[in-house]
């Protein structure tokens, strides 16, 4: 077990920290999705530097294995107290 899970908050404050993660990913795609030049634009200025190499990256691989990242540790914290 991690240091950070010991005691009796250990598990609760893991399961938070990784759900405001989650939450705040949530809300980063928000923001760059109604920031995209399409018809859902909302907010100014475009965000057009994403589809350019090397920015690209971020939405499409940074992103997606933060979120996979945050949803295994939920998974591991979950399954361990169970056990």
């Amino acid at each position: 077990m991690h240091a950070v899970q010991r005691g009796p908050w250990g598990k609760p404050l893991v399961l938070i920290w990784n759900v405001v993660g989650l939450g705040l990913l949530a809300l980063v795609v928000v923001v760059g999705v109604l920031s995209l030049p399409t018809p859902l634009q909302v907010l100014k200025p475009d965000n057009t530097w994403v589809v350019h190499a090397p920015y690209g990256l971020l939405p499409t691989v940074l992103v997606m294995t933060a979120v996979l990242l945050h949803i295994a540790a939920i998974r591991k914290v979950l399954r361990e107290g169970r056990a």
